[in-house]
């Protein structure tokens, strides 16, 4: 999946404060653009993104 617009777009429903590595944020941003759950362990993320996250 390509780095772009609509990825960046939603990059900003990511929290900051909750996820502050950009590199979750963009991986976080993916699954949330492309409408599919995401694998991860990472409290982090499930914290900013909550039922989309699997682990």
């Amino acid at each position: 999946m390509p780095l772009d617009l609509p990825v960046l777009d939603v990059m900003a429903a990511v929290p900051r404060e909750k996820v502050p590595d950009p590199f979750d944020r963009i991986i976080a941003a993916t699954a949330l653009t492309l409408g599919l759950p995401l694998v991860s362990a990472d409290e982090d993320i499930r914290g900013a993104i909550g039922e989309r996250v699997i682990w």
